[in-house]
């Protein structure tokens, strides 16, 4: 029954006004911000496209009976290596470690392996005689290895740079797929999640199934066609059926992810059938969908890798990631950062100067974010006090205040209406307990508008 429910009221929020549909603005919302990482971006995006069209060609062409795909040569790597190293140069970036020509070869037969299990993905059925099997189980393989083909580009070509401008990050599939109905629960992980590695590790899937407290992006595939595809003006019933049931699921996923996730304002999600691949962001007011990418079409395919090389090279904050709550992996607890509060005034807490208040710490929440739309509350027992050793049953934070996180601002005389009435409650309590031995802080980020 709890599963009918969940599935009916994602259906309906498909249908509502919470679901706007082929916005033009989405692909570009994690495009960087610092203009000399965007150069870099884009010139290893094109590297990419460039040597993803190189596997490609020869499958589409009816020159070549065999269709038989070669690895790059040696020296197409070694041209590659040198435009990026230019790209580093021209932006001042520091010199990656310098690659050697047996480095070259691996790196080449990695890509023809990672091309090899995507191949019926990038390749329409009228250019490739391996792609007629099209299901959530074959499709999830097929999108694991672009991920690794993008990701590869990425470490091969940054390997050893470092420069405070680019994060140590790369966008990953998780190892393990959930999609057999039997012992699948879309409340414990969903089918197929991105996560994040540091560049200096190994190659390949983050180990086991995707977790929600890790996952960067949720994925949903569905195999048939999807009807009207690449129509982005195409009317927001007339999804074709995959498509829609792949947003539906989404829905119901990304209710887990703000309850294991403090530290999220947004979520990405990824929607994937045959004929077309569309990028979601969900935001506390609604989900709003990129246009069609077509896989099939050199066009398509170069929109979503530079989408892929983005989210590895963007600032944290454009993925969705709250800059005032940090995970300290070394304590095994959460830092949050405060506002400096305004007294005597009905304007906001001040945001921009956060360092004039001292942190807390926290390790749970006594309340949640458990709704995809809406304040996204949560509340936390927190302490000034940082621990000298790890977090634990042992050792546990011992608070003495409640955080309170992500109720908006709203402004002076509009606090009683509504449900917004809340924050004149919390106002008043801080009022009440400013003389007393309990801090109580006002924590209201304000989201930035990005969408316009």
């Amino acid at each position: 029954m709890e599963r009918k429910r969940r599935e009916g009221e994602a259906k309906q929020q498909v249908d509502s006004r919470y679901f706007c549909h082929s916005h033009p603005r989405v692909l570009s919302l994690t495009r960087p911000r610092n203009s000399s990482v965007l150069a870099l971006s884009d010139a290893i995006g094109k590297q990419v496209v460039a040597n993803l069209e190189h596997h490609i060609e020869p499958v589409k062409s009816a020159r070549n009976a065999n269709r038989k795909v070669n690895a790059l040569t040696v020296a197409k790597v070694h041209a590659g290596d040198m435009v990026i190293r230019q790209a580093l140069v021209d932006n001042n970036f520091p010199m990656p470690r310098a690659t050697r020509a047996a480095d070259r070869r691996p790196f080449a037969l990695d890509l023809l392996g990672d091309f090899g299990g995507m191949q019926p993905l990038v390749v329409s059925s009228n250019e490739s005689p391996s792609d007629d099997n099209w299901n959530e189980r074959a499709m999830y393989p097929w999108l694991q290895s672009l991920f690794l083909f993008v990701a590869r580009h990425i470490k091969h070509y940054l390997e050893g740079v470092a420069d405070g401008r680019l994060p140590d990050r790369l966008v990953l599939p998780y190892e393990k797929t959930d999609v057999l109905a039997k012992g699948s629960d879309d409340r414990k992980r969903p089918d197929l999640g991105l996560g994040i590695r540091s560049r200096s590790r190994g190659i390949g899937p983050i180990g086991g199934r995707t977790e929600y407290a890790g996952a960067l992006a949720i994925v949903e595939a569905k195999g048939e066609y999807a009807k009207g595809a690449g129509k982005p003006d195409e009317p927001q019933l007339k999804l074709g059926t995959p498509t829609r049931d792949a947003f539906e699921q989404l829905f119901m996923y990304m209710h887990q992810v703000y309850p294991n996730q403090c530290n999220r304002q947004f979520v990405w999600g990824i929607s994937q059938s045959r004929a077309e691949t569309r990028v979601c962001i969900f935001v506390n007011n609604g989900a709003v969908v990129s246009h069609a990418m077509n896989p099939h079409t050199p066009d398509g395919r170069c929109q979503f890798v530079q989408l892929l090389v983005d989210w590895s090279l963007c600032e944290a904050p454009l993925l969705g990631y709250d800059p005032t709550i940090e995970w300290l992996d070394g304590l095994k607890c959460w830092r949050i950062d405060m506002p400096s509060i305004a007294t005597n005034t009905d304007m906001p807490p001040d945001t921009s100067s956060a360092s004039s208040a001292p942190p807390y710490y926290f390790s749970r929440m006594y309340v949640e974010a458990n709704h995809l739309f809406g304040h996204h509350t949560c509340c936390f027992p927190a302490t000034m006090q940082r621990s000298g050793a790890p977090v634990s049953d042992e050792n546990p934070i011992m608070p003495d205040a409640v955080v309170k996180d992500a109720w908006p601002y709203v402004e002076h005389g509009d606090v009683d209406r509504g449900k917004l009435g809340e924050v004149a409650f919390l106002k008043n309590i801080r009022q009440k307990l400013a003389e007393s031995n309990l801090a109580c802080h006002w924590y209201s980020p304000r989201l930035q508008e990005v969408l316009g």
